[in-house]
């Protein structure tokens, strides 16, 4: 069934809709765009969840209004759209891996809160090929929840990933891929890929060339993580490697 985007759907789902959302729009705008007019702030000052990634996409509130009125195969089609807007560097590695994989079950582990760049590609993937996605955070989901809750094929646990990962490798389930997109804490990440490589023979990494937080016991980050995973586990190769998002995949 086809979808018709309009303003009203696009305000709901990507608008400064709450109070103080415009005030904090503004206060990003001056942080992180001073170079923005006048007349910009007050127009993107309304699209919270678009201007906040103008810095990948420095017209993304006047390209996703201009979509009013198109028509698309699904609503989740639009939701991919725009996100593919938001950060598209990301999306685009993340199609990519969608195309090696082809999965028909995903296991996304770390959502992003109102971000959820990889749950709006990997859902409408899903829709569009069939299967199911389960969304894995510790951290409650904002306007994401509302965008997509009504969806069958995809279920959301609010939990940590490590512990999630655990039970999934004592009920014996499998995956043909997980997103790892968490705290990129060296430490975290490893037991991550530790587990999720017990469960699916695919494995995908956002910010593999992240090196930690200031906050981590152990420097290092995501890249360190990979590199000692790697060293350990011989047979698993970089299948796709593209911007800052690497996949592994291993007995394939």
């Amino acid at each position: 069934m086809s979808f018709i985007l309009t303003e009203e759907w696009l305000w709901k789902y990507y608008g400064s809709t709450k109070k103080g959302q415009e005030e904090d729009t503004l206060a990003w705008l001056e942080k992180w765009r001073p170079d923005s007019t006048r007349e910009q702030r007050e127009k993107w000052k309304k699209w919270k969840h678009l201007t906040e990634y103008c810095n990948n996409t420095l017209d993304i509130v006047e390209r996703c209004l201009s979509m009013v009125g198109k028509e698309f195969r699904s609503e989740l089609e639009a939701h991919k759209e725009i996100n593919c807007l938001r950060v598209p560097v990301n999306s685009s590695a993340y199609l990519e891996a969608l195309d090696v994989v082809q999965p028909k079950t995903i296991l996304e582990l770390g959502v992003g809160g109102d971000s959820a760049i990889s749950t709006a590609i990997f859902l409408n993937y899903i829709n569009d090929n069939g299967g199911w996605l389960i969304s894995v955070d510790k951290n409650p989901l904002g306007m994401t929840w509302e965008r997509y809750k009504n969806y069958v094929f995809w279920n959301f646990y609010r939990r940590d990933s490590v512990d999630f990962l655990n039970e999934m490798v004592k009920k014996e389930r499998r995956f043909d891929l997980v997103f790892i997109d968490t705290i990129h804490s060296y430490s975290h990440t490893l037991k991550e890929l530790e587990r999720a490589s017990i469960i699916s023979n695919s494995i995908l990494l956002d910010d593999a060339n992240f090196e930690g937080n200031n906050f981590d016991d152990v420097p290092g980050g995501v890249k360190k993580a990979i590199e000692k995973y790697l060293e350990v586990h011989k047979k698993i190769r970089i299948s796709y490697q593209g911007g800052c998002v690497d996949l592994l995949l291993t007995n394939i």
